[in-house]
């Protein structure tokens, strides 16, 4: 299975094409839970390391190429975390606010817990679920890391999250086929099989369901992957759509995106799709993302 069965919705395919040869640009985003962009950015000068500032949020920098940020010592005091600048998305769509209750369904490794964090002060408080054992470690290291304070962390299969908890928001992040982080040759295979597909597909559905059940009336809910999938995307979105009371938004945000798919195939998602967002890799140098925000009717209590 290639990429060639998105061409007919990928604007500028070959440009597309390209730019999956090429690896993005190494993004850092400074933890203002720990030090401030400028105290870094002088840090590190002292140490000939420069930072270019990306002009997206006053945290984001470019890393020199080849620098290894992951080995310094100031990453591994949490003066600053490694994430791709789409990944940053979802949680500026999501935009908690101080004091808030918010729940990270699928949390592992901690990249958009620790983020929530940082935009939330470290007020409020978040949930952090990853049912995999085996992911634990890496959520855990990446919160302790960054000093997150307002976090608990809890083990429940995501899909099966207990109702009795509710919040004012919810970032589902599902686990996805990851074709946005694949860089590959023209024509190469992705490692995904149509069995293993149909079983993520459910997986995915049942996670937005859930979410959106324990999420506030008045409360938004962000549903997110890093791949191109229609099935995976749009598809879930419009089966929330179809078997709950959702309230499909507009989206604002800063880099270069398309809109959502409305059909894929011979299945039509409907023209309300197109709110959702899409960002790729020939767009901006990043890793490709899709990104849906919903609300729930009513007022918060």
């Amino acid at each position: 299975m290639t990429f060639e069965r998105y061409r007919n919705f990928i604007p500028d395919f070959d440009h597309f094409l390209k730019a999956l040869e090429l690896e993005p640009k190494p993004v850092i985003r400074v933890n203002t839970l720990k030090c401030s962009p400028g105290s870094l950015v002088d840090h590190l000068e002292r140490k000939a390391v420069i930072l270019r500032p990306l002009g997206i949020r006053p945290y984001l920098f470019e890393y020199p190429a080849g620098g290894a940020a992951g080995s310094t010592l100031e990453f591994l005091s949490g003066w600053y975390h490694i994430q791709s600048l789409s990944s940053h998305v979802p949680v500026w769509v999501l935009a908690p606010e101080k004091n808030e209750s918010v729940l990270d369904l699928c949390a592992s490794p901690g990249s958009k817990t620790s983020l929530l964090a940082q935009e939330m002060r470290n007020s409020g408080s978040i949930l952090a679920n990853e049912k995999k054992t085996l992911r634990l470690r890496a959520l855990l290291n990446t919160l302790i890391r960054l000093g997150v304070a307002n976090t608990v962390v809890s083990t429940y299969t995501g899909e099966d999250f207990p109702k009795r908890f509710v919040f004012d928001r919810v970032l589902v992040d599902a686990p996805c086929s990851g074709e946005g982080n694949v860089r590959i040759r023209p024509g190469a295979l992705l490692g995904y099989t149509n069995g293993a597909g149909k079983q993520l597909l459910e997986i995915q559905k049942r996670l937005l369901v859930r979410g959106f059940d324990v999420l506030k009336p008045g409360g938004r809910l962000v549903y997110s992957t890093c791949t191109y999938n229609p099935e995976e995307n749009e598809a879930a979105v419009a089966h929330l759509l179809t078997v709950r009371d959702a309230v499909l938004e507009n989206i604002e945000q800063p880099l270069p995106h398309s809109p959502g798919v409305t059909e894929y195939g011979n299945v039509r998602y409907g023209n309300e799709l197109a709110k959702c967002v899409r960002i790729y890799p020939h767009q901006v140098q990043t890793g490709g993302f899709f990104i849906a925000s919903v609300v729930k009717p009513g007022n918060a209590c």
